[in-house]
């Protein structure tokens, strides 16, 4: 079924939880809050004790990273963005498939720096 603006219904959703990470250059774990609405995206991550970390915003045109007190950061993909900006190896594209527990299009490949989604 389509909303009043051409998007389907299960283009919209949400996710709140919890993200860790590790790498060779260490973990961590990340509260995520996280708003899809078609292409569009919202993410904020935040770090111990609800401290502001990053906010993430998009569409798979391109993506703008912002953290307190830096200016905000713009790049065409969202994973090199997050992998640039923050360090972190997270595969934000094919990840908004796999919580909805759908693959994501395309080949992916593990690389040993990060992710590759084709």
């Amino acid at each position: 079924m389509l909303t009043g603006n051409g998007i389907l219904h299960d283009q919209i959703w949400a996710l709140k939880g919890k993200l860790s990470v590790s790498s060779s250059r260490g973990h961590g774990s990340f509260s995520v809050d996280w708003q899809q609405r078609g292409d569009a995206f919202e993410i904020g991550l935040s770090g111990t004790l609800g401290l502001g970390l990053a906010r993430i915003s998009g569409t798979r045109d391109g993506a703008r990273l912002e953290m307190s007190g830096e200016r905000p950061v713009f790049a065409e993909d969202v994973d090199e963005l997050v992998h640039r900006v923050l360090e972190l190896d997270i595969p934000v594209r094919p990840l908004q498939y796999w919580v909805r527990g759908q693959p994501a299009p395309g080949p992916f490949e593990p690389m040993t720096n990060g992710w590759r989604q084709d």
